[in-house]
């Protein structure tokens, strides 16, 4: 038995019972196909699990908090009403029912939910995850990883993603406030971690791998438009789209593939109002071949958030290097790691006064093998020169 979204649940010899699914166009042909199946039950035990339909709506147990059904309330009630069945009780014309003819609570192991449905699966059949070697939960995100080694994942920089959430949480949240005093909010905007706001920030997510940051992004940070979650691998990108859809942020996360300076660069040319609030750039190793697309690419006031993971060359392993790179000599010394965020500092600045732009950092730290700084990038020639002083 397979569940399709939108689509028939048609009956298998494997479901005791032959449990079924389908759309409710019309209850009294249901019953009427009861009444001419002699192997059916009577039409009054029919109508019963009807009756229990109805009666039975999820959307009293459905979570906004964490945007996620109350699988276990609705267990019990179900179980509590003898019947596995459901209905989505919405707007949309087509609700969908399951019922089945003699599948109780009892014939039921697991539950699913597709799209506000809840599914039960029968004894026997895993779920989705199960075609996964790893499902990671981190913050509000369930990221599912496949048997194969091609997605990469660094457990040790949860903090790292944590600390991101937060600054850009206070940066949105400055946003929307701004938008507030200059009338530009709709009435009935709702600002809401999950919930998507148009005239929130769009955040830009250059090397997503398997989308766990832009996820996250979505479930935990209020007043968000739109997170672009980018990768340049085919690999990850299919598993940033089987990730998105797990966790349910279609309407917030765009996958895309394609090289993340390339496509900063894209951006470089358009409108003040159609570049980025947020760029996020987390490298495996130096971000220095994404910087000059970075500072450009991102609105006047935005925030850019830059991690660095060759610690070893601003530190003092390869001085020549560091002026390579950076556009500075690193020493080996105890202040290493100080002088390390000051080089990409510096770096950032040199590349946004290029274009009549200077940066104001916020938030700088260095913390196991890596730095992590947040910056806001302005546009003023006049204050540009200041960066000379």
């Amino acid at each position: 038995m397979e569940f399709v979204k939108g689509q028939l649940f048609e009956p298998e010899n494997d479901l005791p019972g032959g449990a079924y699914a389908t759309h409710t166009d019309s209850l009294e042909n249901k019953h009427d196909e009861q009444q001419e199946n002699p192997q059916s039950q009577n039409s009054e035990l029919f109508e019963q699990k009807v009756s229990d339909v109805n009666q039975f709506n999820i959307s009293r147990t459905y979570d906004q908090s964490h945007h996620l059904p109350a699988l276990e309330t609705m267990k019990t009630e179900a179980a509590s009403n003898g019947s596995d069945e459901c209905n989505r009780n919405d707007s949309s014309p087509a609700v969908n029912l399951l019922a089945a003819n003699e599948c109780n609570a009892q014939q039921v192991n697991s539950w699913k939910i597709d799209r506000g449905v809840l599914i039960p699966l029968p004894h026997g059949r895993e779920t989705d995850k199960a075609a996964y070697a790893h499902v990671i939960k981190e913050g509000n995100a369930e990221i599912l990883f496949p048997k194969k080694n091609e997605v990469f994942y660094n457990p040790v920089q949860e903090f790292n993603r944590d600390l991101t959430c937060a600054v850009i949480s206070q940066f949105s949240k400055l946003n929307y406030d701004t938008q507030c005093m200059a009338s530009l909010v709709d009435d009935h905007a709702v600002f809401a971690p999950g919930v998507r706001l148009e005239s929130g920030v769009t955040i830009f997510e250059g090397l997503s791998a398997s989308g766990l940051r832009s996820i996250r992004f979505a479930l935990e940070i209020p007043g968000i438009k739109t997170v672009l979650c980018n990768d340049m691998s085919y690999d990850a990108v299919e598993n940033i789209k089987q990730n998105i859809t797990h966790n349910r942020v279609e309407n917030i996360v765009q996958p895309s593939q394609s090289d993340a300076a390339a496509y900063m660069y894209s951006y470089a040319s358009k409108r003040e109002a159609e570049k980025f609030d947020v760029i996020d750039l987390d490298p495996y190793g130096s971000p220095a071949i994404f910087l000059d697309a970075a500072v450009q690419a991102i609105k006047n006031g935005g925030l850019l958030c830059v991690t660095c993971t060759d610690t070893a060359v601003l530190c003092g392993n390869g001085a020549e290097t560091c002026f390579a790179k950076y556009g500075g000599m690193s020493l080996r010394a105890k202040f290493c790691h100080e002088m390390a965020l000051r080089l990409l500092l510096n770096s950032l600045e040199s590349h946004a006064n290029h274009y009549s732009r200077y940066i104001v950092p916020l938030v700088s730290i260095s913390a196991d093998f890596y730095i992590r700084v947040f910056v806001r990038v302005y546009t003023s020639a006049k204050d540009v020169k200041n960066s000379a002083r």
